[in-house]
């Protein structure tokens, strides 16, 4: 395939010629991050070089970007050790300011869009499956949130004596469970409904409320309250 470059791409598809001329809530998802890889190599332009990005199988388009790897970035031709850490900083740039943007020192988790706020950011795109444990005090404001287990793509070890050891250690009132499933496909598994059902049973023998328990795939989630499993 010939290769294009900017130069013979028409002005008005040119990522900085489009960023000034209708600004840049105009551009596309692969225009934005060609201006951040500012150029390609002797083969690619930089619009071909952030479209090849993003379709990495585990970027998937631009919210893939907060979990890609320094390895698989500076596997592609024309991403070498600039480019990549250029792009992993601006990920956790990103990362960053969606958590200092949740506000957690004043807010009241009590229903699942608060909850998910909180982890989207880091679970929605993440390639291993993470339990997260989420401590609340008596007006639902959070007083921690741990890492409880981190499994394979497809399942994590985890039970409920580990996880009131940790909310006890925290004193936390009530908890909610959040994890990821790396498919995206928020659809609980058996081994979430017994998981859901055993952490009910541990809490009431020990006075401590499971409010909820969230699946986090892609921009998608489960809440199991909302789904009328908590009564």
């Amino acid at each position: 395939m010939k290769h294009i470059a900017m130069k013979e791409i028409p002005i008005d598809q040119r990522p900085y010629d489009k960023f000034e001329a209708l600004g840049v809530a105009a551009l596309t998802e692969v225009e934005l991050l060609a201006i951040l890889l500012r150029s390609g190599d002797q083969t690619k332009n930089s619009l071909e070089l952030a479209r090849e990005v993003l379709e990495l199988p585990e970027v998937k388009g631009i919210g893939g970007l907060m979990n890609v790897s320094y390895h698989n970035l500076t596997a592609i031709r024309g991403i070498g050790r600039v480019k990549a850490t250029q792009l992993l900083s601006i990920a956790e740039l990103v990362r960053r300011i969606m958590k200092c943007n949740a506000d957690v020192d004043n807010r009241v988790f009590c229903d699942p869009d608060s909850i998910v706020s909180l982890y989207q950011a880091e679970l929605a795109y993440c390639q291993v499956e993470q339990v997260w444990l989420t401590c609340l005090d008596t007006k639902n404001h959070l007083l921690a949130r741990e890492m409880i287990s981190q499994g394979t793509v497809n399942s994590t070890m985890i039970s409920p004596r580990e996880i009131y050891l940790s909310a006890m250690k925290h004193g936390a009132v009530s908890i909610v469970l959040v994890h990821n499933h790396p498919s995206g496909d928020c659809t609980p598994s058996q081994e979430d409904l017994d998981l859901t059902f055993r952490t009910i049973e541990a809490g009431r023998n020990l006075g401590l409320g499971l409010l909820d328990h969230i699946i986090i795939g892609g921009k998608n989630y489960y809440s199991f309250k909302e789904h009328g499993v908590f009564k």
